[in-house]
């Protein structure tokens, strides 16, 4: 993604727009584009290296991992707590 493709979500955003990104397969890429402009979406695509995929993949184990790591919280059955 360009510096100005940055720049120009991050004024939509800032302008109360949101935003879905999602890392998909090329051949899944026009389905996805028209699901999202079915709900209304503006679509676009970009292309991501296979460094960018690898990396992506990494940090979602890391993530992972780490929420996995967390000790459960424990919420107080029905009829108990404040």
């Amino acid at each position: 993604m360009s510096k100005d493709d940055l720049a120009r979500i991050d004024g939509e955003l800032n302008g109360g727009k949101a935003a879905v990104a999602v890392l998909a397969d090329p051949a899944e890429a026009a389905a996805i584009s028209a699901k999202l402009a079915e709900l209304g979406g503006a679509p676009e695509s970009h292309e991501a290296s296979d460094a960018v995929v690898a990396e992506a993949a990494t940090a979602a184990e890391e993530a992972s991992e780490a929420s996995a790591a967390e000790p459960a919280v424990e919420e107080p059955a029905a009829g108990e707590g404040p």
